[in-house]
């Protein structure tokens, strides 16, 4: 049996056009359709990034979001994230709320410009706010520091008035 040779083409084009997908280049950028076979361009690039990364192949990912222009995350996201993450309950909160800011205001924490968190149009600030310090609250509770995770209840929970039946559950 014979193995045919295979041309110096790309996907079926020819090497002259200097492509290769179906997609052009010009000045060294991939010149792209908003959609990729009926699917958001960006959502599949961030999907690639993620995935990428979960492999452990940072540098392919960081090489993909530097030529896309796609980033995985915001900066603001990734401070929240990195404040939630590290047990920085001001600064999230701080985060948090400063997204909240019709103005435009604020936005940058820390001296860092993260601007800020992109929010659905009817956020609930008291969810989130609940959210943010249950965690807070239950992660008091697990290192044992039973006076924090009380004053967390008391003082912090409790006026935002909001899931009064996970209140009522926390606090049992």
């Amino acid at each position: 049996m014979r193995k045919s040779t295979i041309s110096n083409s790309l996907n079926g084009q020819s090497p002259s056009r200097g492509a290769s997908n179906g997609q052009s280049q010009t000045n060294g950028s991939v010149k792209s359709a908003p959609t990729y076979f009926g699917h958001d361009r960006e959502e599949v690039t961030r999907i690639l990034i993620q995935s990428l990364y979960d492999l452990g192949y940072s540098g392919a990912a960081a090489t993909l979001s530097r030529e896309s222009g796609y980033e995985l995350e915001s900066p603001a996201v990734a401070a929240f994230r990195s404040a939630v993450l590290g047990g920085q309950w001001t600064e999230a909160e701080k985060i948090l709320l400063e997204s909240f800011n019709p103005d435009g205001g604020g936005g940058a924490t820390e001296g860092n410009n993260t601007g800020k968190l992109v929010l659905v149009e009817n956020a609930d600030k008291n969810e989130m706010l609940f959210c943010l310090r249950q965690q807070k609250f239950l992660e008091l509770l697990e290192a044992r520091d039973l006076s924090a995770a009380l004053m967390v209840l008391r003082h912090e929970l409790t006026p935002l008035n909001h899931n009064i039946p996970q209140l009522h559950a926390l606090s049992r």
